[in-house]
C-alpha cells in the first residue's frame, strides 16, 4: 500500500517529529509520532482516530518513537498553560485540544485527566467528536488482577481487611510514570474500586526493560475471623499487554465516529480504568 499523501487536515500536535508507517490487519494504517500520538488513518490518508498512548516528556522519548534531541517545545497556538505540567511536560490534554480543532476522535490512554473532564467531554459532545478515556486496562495486568481478586472476595462473603499493590517496571514510558506520579496513583485507585487498596509508588528499574512484575497482597477474614493471606506476583511484557487494547479502543472511536456518534463511549468502559464519571 503506497505512503499517503500528507493531509492538511493532520492535528498540530506538540514537537512533532518525523514518522513511520505500518499496516494493520483491518486496512488501516498507523501514522506514529515520536511525541507519543498515534493517528489512525485511512488509505487515502485522511486522519479520523487520534490517540495519545504515552505519558511524554520533552526529554524521554516514548516506547513507541525515537529519542527526541531537539530543544524543548514551546507552548503551541490553542493550548492554555494547563496543559503543561512541570519540567516541561506536555500531557494529554493539549493532544485531546488539538484533535478537537483537527475534528477528529480522541483516545486517551494515558492516566492524565482528559475524557473525566466534563467541560472537554461536553465539547467534544457537541462537535460529534468520540472522546475515549481515560488510562487503559492493559489485556492481563496488575489492575485487572487485582480487581478481580478483590470481587472474588467480597462474592465469597469475606471481609477485606487490607491490600496493596507494588509495580516494577523498565520502560520508557514507565520512568515517565515514575516521575509524574500523581494522575496514575488515582487512576490505579479508579480501577480497584476500593478504598482499603493502597498502590505503592511505582518503581523504575531500567534492568527490566520491557518486563512488568506487580506484587499483590489482599489480607481478608473468613467465616469465625479465620485468617485468609493471598500473595501474587504477576510477571508480563508490558507493550504487549497494551498494544492490543489500544488497537480495540481505537477501533471503537472510528465506528462511533463513522455514525456519527461523538462524546463518551459507554462500551469502552470495560478496557479503561478511569472512565467518565471516576475521580480526577
Amino acid at each position: 500500500m503506497p505512503r499517503p499523501a500528507r493531509s492538511s487536515a493532520w492535528p498540530q500536535v506538540p514537537r512533532e517529529q518525523p514518522s513511520w508507517y505500518a499496516g494493520t490487519p483491518s486496512r488501516v494504517r498507523w501514522r506514529v509520532g515520536s511525541a507519543g500520538s498515534w493517528k489512525l488513518i485511512s488509505a487515502s490518508g485522511t486522519p479520523s482516530v487520534m490517540a495519545s498512548c504515552a505519558s511524554t516528556s520533552v526529554t524521554t522519548a516514548p516506547p513507541c518513537g525515537p529519542r527526541s534531541t531537539g530543544p524543548p517545545p514551546t507552548r503551541s497556538a490553542g493550548c492554555s498553560p494547563g496543559h503543561r505540567r512541570r519540567r516541561g511536560r506536555t500531557t494529554a490534554l493539549a493532544y485531546a485540544e488539538a484533535a478537537l480543532r483537527a475534528g477528529v476522535a480522541f483516545v486517551n490512554t494515558t492516566s492524565d485527566a482528559v475524557a473525566r473532564v466534563p467541560s472537554l467531554l461536553a465539547r467534544f459532545t457537541a462537535a460529534g467528536l468520540p472522546l475515549v478515556g481515560d488510562d487503559l486496562a492493559s489485556q492481563f495486568g496488575s489492575s485487572v488482577v487485582h480487581r478481580a481478586l478483590l470481587r472474588l472476595v467480597r462474592e465469597r462473603g469475606l471481609t477485606l481487611l487490607s491490600s496493596y499493590q507494588v509495580n516494577l517496571g523498565g520502560t520508557e514510558d514507565f520512568r515517565n510514570l515514575v516521575e509524574n506520579p500523581n494522575t496514575k496513583g488515582q487512576s490505579k485507585r479508579n480501577a480497584l474500586g476500593s478504598d482499603q487498596v493502597q498502590v505503592a509508588p511505582l518503581g523504575y528499574l531500567p534492568h527490566l526493560g520491557s518486563q512488568k512484575i506487580a506484587h499483590l497482597n489482599v489480607e481478608a477474614q473468613g467465616w469465625g475471623g479465620t485468617p485468609v493471606s493471598l500473595d501474587v506476583r504477576l510477571s508480563v511484557h508490558d507493550p504487549s499487554g497494551a498494544a492490543g487494547v489500544n488497537i480495540d479502543l481505537v477501533r471503537l472511536a472510528a465506528v462511533a465516529l463513522r455514525s456519527g456518534r461523538g462524546g463518551e463511549l459507554a462500551e469502552a468502559a470495560e478496557l479503561l480504568k478511569s472512565p467518565p464519571g471516576t475521580a480526577i
